[in-house]
């Protein structure tokens, strides 16, 4: 556990919101795209539609790299 050594409780919840930014910060960095898009539930429900329409040959489309 963090004690700080500060005489005010504004000062406290300074250095406390401080701290707490520079943890979100972390995470969000750490973060990969898949984690990231899958963090929100309606990208969540997409990409697992997706996975599974992939997974079962549905809603497939397929493109040549080039058309001639």
């Amino acid at each position: 556990m963090l004690r700080l050594a500060l005489s005010t409780e504004r000062g406290k919840r300074s250095i406390l919101r401080f701290l707490s930014r520079k943890a979100r910060k972390k995470k969000a960095v750490e973060m990969d795209a898949t984690e990231y898009l899958m963090s929100n539930p309606v990208n969540r429900e997409y990409l697992l539609q997706a996975i599974d329409d992939i997974e079962n040959g549905r809603n497939i489309i397929y493109r040549e790299l080039i058309e001639p």
